[in-house]
This record gives structure tokens, sequence and C-alpha cells, in this order.
């Protein structure tokens, strides 16, 4: 929420895939131990839902450099 840092997009078309590539100048976030957005007790939370969404709509995500970068790959 820092409107002093920049977010990068990248947009990559090849044949069979679409990549975006999404790079902040944040802190970056632990993707590794990510709560369950599914789980009873966060059923409720108003946040914690964004990279459920993203795993399930996507094809592949990865993420780099502690969690400043994102890289979502959709499969043709």
């Amino acid at each position: 929420m820092d409107k002093s840092k920049k977010v990068n997009l990248e947009l990559d078309l090849e044949e069979n895939q679409v990549r975006f590539t999404i790079t902040d100048e944040g802190t970056g976030f632990d993707y590794i131990n990510l709560s369950d957005p599914t789980a009873p007790e966060n059923l409720e939370k108003s946040g914690g839902r964004g990279i459920y969404i993203m795993k399930h709509l996507s094809d592949e995500v990865k993420f780099e450099d502690e969690g400043r970068k994102t890289i979502l790959t959709f499969y043709m």
C-alpha cells in the first residue's frame, strides 16, 4: 500500500503458453506457510484468498525473490 513503490507487470505470449510476471518493491511474504482459506477458522476472514484463487485458475504459479515476484503460467 506504499504509493512510492512500483509494481512491474510483464506478459509473455508464446505459441503454447501465456505467462504473467508481477514484480513489486515490497518486503515480500512467506509464500511457503500460507493459511488455508477453506479451513473453517479462516472462512470469515476478509483476506487470504488471492493466492488460493491464482493457484486454482492458472496452470502454474511460482514465487521468487522472497515473494516479491510472482509468475503465473497458463498453457494453451
